[in-house]
């Protein structure tokens, strides 16, 4: 089939060929000097005239048919009435020159010897720039055949030797985008340690459009040696419904949307050898499409032999994936793109998909589920030609939350009210920007949970305001700027700050609240609000209607509210900066012109933060501030604890965790399991928590609301495990049954295995966790309570088989098999009692529920916080990540990471080195545990009045502890000494698979531990310097 298919495919290309070149004969023949010559030799030149085609003899011939004359006085005919009068008698011409009636036919002389056309060698600039077009495109389409041909897999590979946990097809398109252009040899590893992105971003399958352009964008900027080569990228989305007639590109970054297919079909043909093409697609459509053309090839074809059948791997409700542009044929409107692999020996593999351009551009108008957003490209390549973008009053970095070593603007959650967002993200302006640094300590003093959850304080403000889960998700309209004023105000004086910022407002509004009239604030108003915000470097928070400000209708509700900050004003450009409010469906800041923002935030308005009252005193809007003020809508309103349990409209984890402490007897609501999680709102508004972090999730609320009153306990049905078969399942439930107001049995489940079976879904979806609320011995069937808010849809049953196949599948996140949570009405004991805690609060974690692929580094991390930061200068505990160890190794490979098990001396010398380089008084050996006498004595650490003096990491086999292959690092935490034997308890480094803690008895660990590092301070000499290892 793919012999045939080339053949035809170069066949086909030929006739292009042969097209092309009659298609230029006939411009020439038409545009340029073309000559008539006689069997004589004698040549006549033809030349343009408005009526038609003029000899040097004076006639004339008609468009639809005439005659040309020769030399002697002879007329030929031209033209199809000559072909279908040839017999016609001739008809003498008049003698006034003028032509014959329309009705009158041109003569035919046969016996002249016939003619022939002579064309010129002569090229129009037209059709020299359709040629030199064609033939860069034709050297381009080599040029990046060649790139891709050692990476290039066969076509007949089904099953892709995929490295497991690295499926990372976006960082790969970005680092092979950027090497084919720039000709320098760029790897993921580059795009990683130039970000400084966290670690899961190996492990993403995918991410957003807007993700996709930043990480390259930034990767651009940053990199010097790009720079000089004017590399450069640009974003285009292919949402199809503007709202204004397209206007003009405001910098080089952004471009126009493609709106139709013939505009996509454009873009395809400008091929240029200094830029390649990184598409966000739906693969599902395209998989659909190969499936049917097999089909289709199987059944015109008489063939004794069945092909193999295409199993299909995407569903139709998928995160889509990536894939770079190789080629675009127009005689057969086909288009062949690469999806890059990273594959288990660390070589890229490109499997090609020759696709119709039809498919793949609605592949592309494919919405994503997570932002809602149409997909696209970004577009990688070579210009002079750049337009500046707008500079940004504030540090890019202090805006999306990367020096404050805690959450990012890439982890806010896109289902979070904008206004929130905003406010959230206004505040950490306001703090980082107006306050120095000593009294930004002052405040993280008073507050406990600005010190344990940094960065984006949007879980301070839902705590401190009371918010609700219903209104954190409820999203924005227009009386969210007013709201948003009046909670910030009440926000600020909780935090005995109102006397430090001056606070205003400015509602912008028609006479009325009508469609159409005129506007309390005038555009030029407008444009002095604007250039104060910038001249006083205020925080201006501004809502608008974001289908007028992209001029794309991306949002259809009524009231499509949506919020940004104010970054860069330029005048003379009319074009302003905004930095948005969620990065992952807008991108961290884009441009907008002054007009057009204008017109979108009439219905809305704007909050202005500043450092002085006068600043605040020059908007003269204290009007609006006073009506604000007097009407109750705005306000909080009193914040009282719900009497009775309700379920949000989104499916989350949280109202499980919440529902099965409730019948356990513990007063339990969605906001009070968030509220009390330990963690950022933000993640715990994801529907897809792996099983692990939900029972840390539910820990952590035993710990912090039902002191200690709850114990979880976490079984995994992993394959070839004691546990993981029906009997297992059936005696756990038969046992909880039992005793319902003591335990609950949760059950964590892949939602499409239930769904696959028609006899058992009811039709909705009520998540992948449900409460275990009867079972029937006698039929196997067990009723289920899951997070649906429809209380109709709540409760169902399940055949205890199909439930069994669905708590044993994969789960893609934690890349093990789902399982049960078990929760008992008893004390979880010294749980976290001197407990290290791998959480927000020891050491930076830029997304806790996120496989991590380095667990020693997160150790490392968790071990320098803990007892080597010391303090600095201002008092101030230093807190590390796992990127901080990762990024300071002289180089890393994610291939040998992922699949190599480290040694003790390996792990030694890694410590050694990133304490070095990090400045970190500590200093890593290898424990001998023969010269220790026991394994238990080697766990032991030590400690001096309280203080831990030396912490132990160890790493383990986990096939041999969890029942999965692989290996992992985990922290000593404690030794328990049982009589003659004893239990280590362990701090997990990849908490999301493993969990966060666990305990194992030593006989049961010994066999598994292949290292073994202790970690202690390191001296210091009597003038206070370090003394290096070497000098020991």
């Amino acid at each position: 089939m793919a012999m045939d298919s080339a053949g035809m495919e170069a066949r086909l290309t030929g006739i292009q060929t042969k097209l092309e070149a009659m298609h230029a004969d006939i411009r020439r023949l038409v545009r340029g000097s073309v000559s008539i010559a006689n069997g004589s030799g004698h040549v006549t030149p033809i030349v343009r005239s408005p009526g038609g085609v003029v000899g040097s003899g004076g006639g004339v011939g008609g468009g639809g048919g005439g005659s040309c004359v020769n030399g002697g006085g002879e007329a030929v005919p031209i033209g199809r009435s000559s072909r279908l009068h040839a017999a016609t008698p001739a008809v003498e011409t008049p003698a006034s020159g003028q032509s014959a009636p329309a009705s009158l036919l041109p003569v035919i002389f046969p016996a002249q010897p016939p003619s022939r056309v002579v064309l010129p060698d002569v090229e129009t600039p037209e059709i020299a720039s359709s040629m030199n077009m064609r033939r860069k495109a034709e050297a381009a389409r080599k040029k990046l055949q060649e790139f891709v041909k050692t990476m290039r897999l066969p076509s007949d590979v089904r099953n892709i030797p995929e490295l497991r946990g690295a499926s990372c097809t976006w960082l790969l398109s970005i680092a092979l985008a950027c090497s084919y252009v720039s000709g320098e040899n760029i790897t993921i590893e580059d795009v990683l340690r130039q970000n400084r992105l966290a670690m899961h971003y190996v492990s993403l399958p995918s991410v957003t459009l807007a993700e996709l352009f930043d990480v390259t964008n930034e990767f651009l900027i940053n990199n010097k040696s790009l720079q000089e080569k004017h590399v450069h990228c640009e974003v285009a989305n292919f949402d199809t419904e503007t709202v204004d007639e397209v206007g003009d590109v405001m910098c080089t970054e952004e471009r126009l949307p493609i709106t139709a297919l013939s505009q996509f079909r454009k873009e395809l043909s400008i091929l240029d050898i200094q830029s390649i093409t990184i598409l966000n697609y739906d693969p599902y459509l395209i998989e659909q499409h190969e499936i049917r053309m097999r089909l289709n090839y199987l059944e015109t074809n008489d063939s004794d032999t069945s092909a193999d059948p295409i199993i299909p791997r995407w569903s139709a409700k998928n995160q889509g994936t990536f894939a770079l542009l190789l080629n675009f044929n127009s005689a057969l409107h086909s288009v062949t793109i690469g999806t890059p692999y990273l594959l288990e020996d660390g070589s890229i593999g490109i499997q090609e998909h020759t696709i119709p351009i039809q498919t793949l551009y609605k592949a592309l108008c494919v919405k994503d589920n997570y932002c809602n957003r149409s997909r696209g490209f970004v577009r990688v390549f070579i210009t002079n030609q750049f337009i500046e973008c707008v500079p940004s009053m504030f540090p890019l970095n202090v805006l999306d939350g990367s020096l404050s070593g805690g959450m990012l603007t890439t982890a806010l959650d896109t289902s979070i009210a904008p206004h929130i967002l905003g406010l959230s993200l206004m505040h950490h302006l306001v703090t980082s920007t107006f306050f120095d640094r000593l009294s930004q300590q002052r405040q993280s003093i008073t507050d406990r949970s600005d010190v344990k959850l940094r960065g984006i304080p949007v879980t301070k403000l839902c705590q401190e305001l009371g918010l609700g889960i219903t209104t954190i998700v409820g999203g924005s309209n227009k009386a969210s700027v007013a709201s948003a004023f009046s909670w910030y105000h009440a926000f600020l004086k909780k935090m005995k700050m109102e006397t430090s910022v001056a606070l205003g407002v400015v509602i912008v509004s028609r006479r009325g609240g009508a469609e159409d009239g005129p506007v309390n604030i005038a555009d030029d108003v407008f444009m002095k609000h604007l250039a104060l915000a910038v001249e006083t470097e205020s925080v201006l928070l501004i809502g608008f209607d974001v289908n007028i400000a992209l001029n794309v209708k991306v949002d259809n509700r009524p009231e499509p509210c949506h919020f940004a900050i104010v970054i860069g004003l330029d005048q003379e450009r009319g074009v302003v900066r905004l930095a948005d409010v969620n990065v992952k469906k807008y991108r961290k800041t884009w441009h907008v012109p002054i007009t057009r923002l204008y017109s979108a935030v009439i219905g809305y308005g704007y909050i202005m933060a500043a450092k002085s009252q006068k600043t605040i005193d020059k908007l003269n809007a204290k009007e609006f501030q006073d009506s604000i003020f007097s009407e109750a809508r705005y306000a909080l309103p009193p914040t009282q604890r719900l009497l009775r349990f309700e379920y949000p409209k989104k499916n989350y984890v949280a109202t499980i965790l919440a529902d099965a402490f409730d019948r356990l007897g513990f007063t339990a609501d969605v906001e009070s399991v968030i509220n009390n999680s330990g963690f950022h709102v933000s993640f715990m508004l994801s529907e897809h928590l792996a099983l692990e972090d939900a029972a840390t999730v539910a820990r952590n609320y035993s710990r912090n609301h039902a002191k200690d009153g709850v114990s979880v306990l976490v079984t995994h049905m992993d394959k070839d495990t004691d546990h993981a078969d029906l009997t297992f399942i059936r005696n756990q439930i038969s046992t909880v049954l039992r005793a319902p107001k003591r335990c609950c049995l949760i059950v964590n489940f892949q939602v499409s295995v239930i769904q696959a079976n028609k006899s058992v879904w009811n039709g909705s979806n009520g998540g992948s966790y449900a409460i275990v609320l009867d079972f029937d011995e006698t039929t196997s069937l067990v009723t289920l309570s899951d997070a649906n808010n429809e209380s109709f849809y709540r409760t169902w049953v399940c055949p205890l088989d199909v439930l069994f196949e669905g708590i044993s599948a994969m789960d893609p996140i934690a890349l093990r098999a789902r399982g049960t949570l078990l929760l008992t009405s008893s004390s979880q004991h010294d749980l976290y009692v001197g407990c290290h805690g791998y959480d927000l609060a020891h050491c930076i974690v830029h997304h806790p529920f996120k496989p991590t692929l380095w667990p020693a580094f997160r150790c490392l991390a968790l071990v320098a916080t803990e007892m080597g930061s010391g303090l600095l200068n201002m008092n101030r505990a230093v807190q590390f990540s796992a990127e901080d160890f990762l990024y300071s190794m002289p180089s890393f490979s994610v291939v040998k990471i992922v699949t190599g098990t480290l040694e003790s001396e390996h792990i030694a010398a890694l410590a050694n080195t990133a304490f070095e380089r990090l400045n970190v008084a500590l200093e890593a050996s290898v424990v001998d545990i023969s010269s220790t006498g026991t394994f238990l004595r080697a766990c032991r650490d030590e400690n001096v009045s309280g203080r831990t003096v030396t912490m132990t990491i160890v790493g383990y086999d986990t096939q041999l502890v969890h029942g999965v292959p692989g290996f992992s690092v985990g922290v000593i935490n404690r030794v328990r000494d049982q009589g003659g034997s004893g239990a280590v308890q362990l701090v997990e480094g990849n908490s999301c698979t493993f969990g966060s803690i666990w305990e194992r008895q030593a006989t049961e660990l010994q066999p598994a531990v292949k290292a073994m590092v202790r970690i202690k301070r390191r001296p210091r000499r009597s003038n206070g310097s370090l003394v290096k290892s070497e000098e020991k």
